[in-house]
């Protein structure tokens, strides 16, 4: 009998923080950015919004308490081609072409950024790729949250000049 209640309490415990879990990461996105779900974005209204500059904010995973890196994302157009400097603690560690794609299908209507690889020329993880959500001031990468890969949240903290 006792084997049996430790049981059910331990699996009581995970069914709570697997919850608990999900909460957190409903609350993490913006009113504005919720609401971009269900809003059929275009490619022109992403590209009018991302240029300046992002802050990385908070880290959506599937892992507890993830660390959320000094990041910052500087979007801008060159020529007619999309780059982005991503800047760590400070220093400019990377720049990596971009582009911006639509995506229609089973009535959903959503917005890809691509680049080229899957690391940046500095070995690390590539973050700029899969669907954006944005709004004025907020933005996020989803690289497949559905699928546990990570989504990341960024505030804008300057807008292009």
């Amino acid at each position: 009998m006792k084997k049996q209640l430790i049981y059910i309490t331990m699996l009581s415990c995970m069914s709570f923080l697997a919850c608990k879990k999900e909460v957190q990461q409903q609350v993490a996105m913006s009113d504005c950015l919720n609401k971009t779900v269900d809003e059929p974005v275009v490619v022109a209204d992403v590209k009018g919004k991302i240029y300046g500059e992002w802050q990385l904010r908070e880290l959506i995973a599937n892992i507890p308490n993830p660390k959320v890196s000094n990041l910052k994302v500087v979007f801008k157009e060159i020529s007619d081609e999309q780059v982005a400097n991503i800047y760590s603690d400070g220093k400019l560690s990377t720049t990596i072409a971009y582009s911006l794609k639509q995506k229609d299908g089973n009535g959903y209507r959503s917005v890809e950024i691509i680049s080229d690889s899957t690391n940046f020329q500095n070995g690390d993880y590539n973050f700029l790729k899969g669907t954006i959500r944005i709004c004025e001031n907020q933005m996020m990468i989803d690289n497949g949250i559905a699928v546990d890969a990570p989504g990341y949240i960024f505030t804008k903290i300057n807008s292009a000049k």
